[in-house]
């Protein structure tokens, strides 16, 4: 499997300077993108042969929310983000593959969503393949909070 931080250092570089995130690394499999502004997590993760992402934000009664962006992202992926990209030849690459699609259509159609506005979640709400936004699980909500207090200006 993949080194999903080195991996995110290395795909997403561009989108991690730009929008001056930070990564927090919970596991081999799991890291999040910290908005330093303090408005919201991008949280990648890898699960066999796929990627997902979420985009957690917290809400005006204090609750951690939480997208499944996904499908949302992979939809609003074109050939300009494909560009470059061969048809991955196994799991690897294909995970490879992925992160660098994603990381370029979130820089070029996602400005709005790496700045922490939240215009993009009309669209998302009207888009099929989405899921309900859900509250974070409490003892995930803890270990985010605990991870998250050396950081008081999140959430």
């Amino acid at each position: 499997m993949i080194d999903l931080k080195v991996q995110l250092e290395n795909k997403f570089a561009n989108v991690i300077d730009y929008y001056n995130f930070e990564l927090i690394d919970w596991n081999k499999d799991e890291v999040s993108l910290l908005n330093k502004k303090g408005n919201f997590v991008l949280n990648i993760k890898t699960h066999f042969d796929n990627v997902y992402a979420e985009y957690i934000i917290k809400n005006n009664a204090d609750n951690l929310i939480s997208y499944d962006i996904s499908n949302y992202l992979s939809s609003k992926c074109d050939d300009e983000d494909r560009k470059g990209i061969t048809n991955p030849d196994n799991v690897e690459s294909r995970l490879k593959a992925i992160l660098l699609i994603w990381s370029k259509c979130l820089s070029r159609k996602f400005d709005d969503m790496l700045k922490g506005e939240i215009n993009w979640v009309n669209d998302y709400e009207e888009f099929k393949l989405t899921g309900i936004p859900r509250m974070i699980q409490e003892k995930n909500k803890e270990i985010l909070k605990k991870e998250l207090t050396a950081r008081p200006n999140l959430f």
